[in-house]
């Protein structure tokens, strides 16, 4: 059973996992960015930001569709570490699910884990683990490209509205998001085939019936429009793990508020509680 109350090592390297269709370029742009403030709380060169399957630098490769196989090609990939000793995991969305089938299947690879804005087959129901809206919003979006009705910077503005309550609010930081994120699809293209790959994978996996054998946070965004922060709390309230909700973020909670992320996981890893966020806090700033 998972044991909330002991610390996880602050010296293991960390490994980020993304969500549906992204790849690691989307944990941010530089300086002041998710990835920035994280280094912070870690040892030089201790950060890892590996792509799925049909993501990111490997946007050419086939998605798996089950999210087992996902973790598989993680492990493979990432073996001169894991020969090292075990990684801490920080995941999102579909990255969370990878990170939750590593952590029980492999206990022995992993120290910790955090699960950001995540869902679980069992533990909530099809219409809040992808609220409907949000779902006719992205898939339409990504038709209209295939189709050439629409063009990749129209998708990806659609992704930022649905995946935002902050940073979409500030105009100079969503038009700059946009901008990188149409630069990353440009140059590695994620295929509609592997995004609907992707989505078979996520609704089939299903939550383990009892907790990882090792520290585990959960942290979501009460914002979130893409998947209803319910289901975190469901996952939280299932195996009794520490859970810390950021009042007004939304799905990508790590671009809404980087440095609030940052210093939960920072805390955490040396043994301190999570703090929520005030709703006045300021958050994804331009």
């Amino acid at each position: 059973m998972n044991n909330p109350v002991t610390p996880p090592s602050t010296q293991a390297p960390c490994v980020l996992l993304r969500g549906l269709a992204r790849g690691s370029g989307h944990w941010g742009q530089g300086q002041g960015d998710f990835a920035d403030q994280l280094t912070h709380s870690l040892a030089p060169g201790a950060l890892l930001l590996p792509d799925m399957p049909g993501n990111g630098m490997r946007w050419n490769d086939t998605s798996p569709t089950r999210v087992g196989a996902m973790t598989d090609a993680l492990r493979q990939q990432l073996a001169p570490t894991l020969e090292q000793g075990p990684v801490r995991l920080v995941a999102m969305s579909l990255g969370a699910m990878v990170a939750l089938d590593w952590a029980h299947r492999f206990p022995a690879e992993v120290q910790s884990a955090a699960l950001i804005n995540t869902s679980l087959r069992g533990l909530s129901p099809p219409w809040m683990r992808l609220r409907p809206a949000a779902a006719r919003a992205v898939l339409g979006a990504w038709l209209q490209a295939v189709v050439g009705v629409g063009d990749v910077e129209q998708r990806e503005a659609t992704v930022l509205r649905l995946t935002s309550q902050l940073a979409a609010r500030n105009p100079a930081l969503a038009a700059r998001t946009v901008a990188h994120w149409v630069s990353l699809q440009t140059q590695y293209p994620v295929q509609p085939a592997n995004l609907m790959r992707q989505l078979w994978a996520a609704a089939r996996f299903k939550a383990p019936k009892t907790a990882p054998d090792m520290p585990v946070l959960v942290l979501n965004g009460a914002g979130d429009a893409l998947v209803h922060p319910a289901c975190s709390a469901a996952v939280a309230q299932a195996w009794g793990t520490p859970m810390c909700q950021h009042p007004s973020a939304g799905h990508d909670l790590p671009l809404d508020d980087p440095e609030w992320v940052a210093a939960q996981l920072s805390r955490w890893w040396r043994g301190l509680a999570p703090v929520p966020a005030q709703p006045d806090t300021p958050a994804a700033t331009a």
